[in-house]
């Protein structure tokens, strides 16, 4: 039987996580049905963001790496890049993940050829045209020719948006479920406590987006304001520190009394910094959804979220990111869990269910 060709498509650390489910399941289930090659932009070039994931999730090396960086003057050349060695390698379909630069470049590339495009996590929608991720996610989603929802919500969106043919839309539950099941194995956080210096109870926090991060004066009143609620509440905050974050923290006081830097970590370790931790402050959409996994308390650091399943269904808190609204979050205290509902992104069988999708789309009549 003739195999379905597909290239995937990632750039970023969340694609890497994603991206390793339906390879995972390409290999072990769909070998004699699906070939994958895998294409890395290079939007996460350093080594802490990218070759520690792959290690970690042992994702087989990528065929083609470029060089994308996150400059705006390489991503017109980058498209160039990706169209020729997509007219070269002729796939089936071209698969893309999420809301990243290079997602959007990636299906953008595949339409010039001619090619179709399958997106994974399509439909999510933040309201706020000031992040770059939104404008992704809708000119992928316009551009696909079959699209995977990870929630009802997201389908719901798509419908709204007149992509709602049934043959184009696939409710597909979150690839990150997948990923989260199989790898939160509950290893000891003792060993993990004392390579870090971990030291007794704490709060996970992480920060990246540059609306937080970029601006001194931002990111240190932001800073402050969780210290301040730490330290009434007798926790330490964990922060590993994302490279972006790295240049703006140099130019500030850092005399807190309750956060903790660390080094950044690889996806096994952050699975149990999460299941471990008394409550998580991110503005992450992947780390919210992993604190819902784990049934975490999770303060948005954010004025929205692409996911509104975890604020309205799933116990979740928006915070904003001014020290008023931090404050007032944190001081209502944790969200109520009565409300909280255990299925709203799948069965954890979203990798399987894309799969058939995909070979039963393309695959020989």
């Amino acid at each position: 039987m003739k195999k379905v060709r597909i290239i995937t498509i990632v750039g970023a650390r969340p694609q890497f996580i994603k991206a390793s489910v339906i390879s995972r399941a390409v290999n072990t289930m769909f070998s004699d049905q699906l070939e994958e090659t895998l294409l890395h932009t290079g939007q996460h070039f350093d080594p802490e963001m990218s070759a520690i994931f792959f290690d970690s999730l042992k994702i087989n090396a990528p065929k083609y790496h470029l060089e994308a960086g996150q400059t705006t003057d390489r991503r017109a050349a980058l498209t160039g890049q990706i169209a020729e060695i997509l007219k070269t390698e002729l796939p089936d379909a071209v698969l893309v993940y999420g809301d990243t630069d290079s997602t959007r470049i990636g299906a953008t590339a595949a339409a010039v050829c001619g090619l179709p495009v399958a997106h994974v996590e399509a439909g999510l929608r933040s309201g706020n045209w000031a992040m770059p991720e939104e404008e992704n996610r809708v000119v992928t989603d316009h551009l696909a020719d079959l699209l995977f929802c990870p929630t009802k919500s997201a389908m719901a969106q798509l419908a709204r948006e007149g992509i709602g043919n049934q043959e184009k839309v696939v409710y597909s539950g979150d690839v990150m479920l997948d990923s989260a099941m199989l790898f939160a194995r509950n290893q000891s956080i003792s060993q993990l406590q004392k390579q870090q210096g971990i030291v007794g109870p704490y709060a996970l926090l992480t920060l990246h987006r540059g609306a937080n991060v970029d601006d001194p004066k931002m990111l240190t009143d932001i800073l402050t304001t969780i210290d301040t609620w730490a330290q009434s509440e007798s926790l330490r905050v964990v922060w590993p520190l994302h490279p972006r974050t790295r240049n703006t923290l140099a130019r500030i006081n850092t005399d807190w009394k309750s956060i903790d830097v660390i080094s950044p970590v690889g996806y096994e370790e952050m699975l149990c910094l999460e299941q471990n931790s008394q409550v998580v402050l991110t503005d992450s959409g992947g780390v919210q959804k992993e604190a819902y996994f784990f049934g975490r308390p999770c303060y948005i650091l954010r004025n929205e979220t692409e996911w509104t399943e975890l604020v309205t269904h799933g116990g979740h808190v928006l915070c904003g990111n001014t020290p008023a609204s931090i404050k007032s979050a944190l001081e209502r205290g944790h969200m109520d869990k009565g409300t909280v509902q255990t299925n709203l992104f799948g069965n954890g069988k979203a990798g399987e269910l894309i799969c058939k999708e995909i070979i039963k789309r393309y695959g020989p009549c």
